[in-house]
């Protein structure tokens, strides 16, 4: 299941607080969620984390398993 998601402009902040009630969705560079890790033990395909304010619980987008790509349709299989 796919569907859209606005555009995110990024403003820098100094000394940046998470709001716990938002959820921090995870950006990919592409589609599968996988990657090589590098020496900090982070995956190549990840980028950050977006906070996206939500009425509903943070957990409730995890297990809905919920993502962000930078890569473009067609998906890869």
């Amino acid at each position: 299941m796919f569907d859209t998601m606005p555009v995110f402009h990024f403003i820098p902040a100094q000394n940046f607080e998470h709001n716990k009630k938002d959820f921090a969705c995870p950006l990919y560079k592409a589609a599968e969620r996988k990657g090589v890790l590098t020496t900090t033990c982070a995956s190549s395909n990840y980028i950050l984390d977006l906070d996206i304010p939500t009425s509903k619980t943070p957990f409730y987008w995890m297990r809905m398993g919920v993502a962000r790509r930078c890569a473009r349709w067609p998906i890869a299989t």
